[in-house]
């Protein structure tokens, strides 16, 4: 130690050394809060997406239960976006295809199987 303070210039490379490691940390902290503010973002833009698929389902739901075997087409707007759908009925299932637009133009779809008798969905495939 009595050495290292009667170098002329020796604490320079120690010096260096704590503000490349500082500028690491701050680095890997700023990676990190970015990181959690997308993840935080893209999951709120997907449930808003669903929330709005849901309200279509909801409005959607009550006409292809009632309906013939003849194909359904159709939109649902909300302040969100809008929802095209498209049903195929059959006897007992129908095959539901959604597809959310929303106002930033991106879109999702979505395939349901509903079924009249029990009014219940089956299964759902997301794309």
């Amino acid at each position: 130690m009595r050495k290292l303070l009667n170098e002329k210039g020796a604490t320079l490379p120690y010096t260096l050394l704590l503000f490349f490691l500082l500028q690491v940390f701050i680095f890997l902290g700023v990676n990190i809060y970015l990181s959690k503010y997308t993840t935080a973002n893209d999951l709120a833009q997907y449930y808003e997406t669903k929330t709005v698929e849901l309200l279509a389902l909801k409005s959607i739901i009550p006409q292809i239960s009632h309906s013939d075997l003849e194909p359904i087409q159709g939109s649902y707007s909300s302040s969100f976006g809008l929802v095209q759908y498209e049903a195929t009925a059959g006897e007992e299932i129908v095959e539901l295809n959604l597809t959310t637009i929303k106002k930033d133009g991106s879109s999702f779809s979505s395939h349901f199987l509903y079924n009249k008798e029990n009014n219940t969905i089956e299964h759902v495939v997301e794309q």
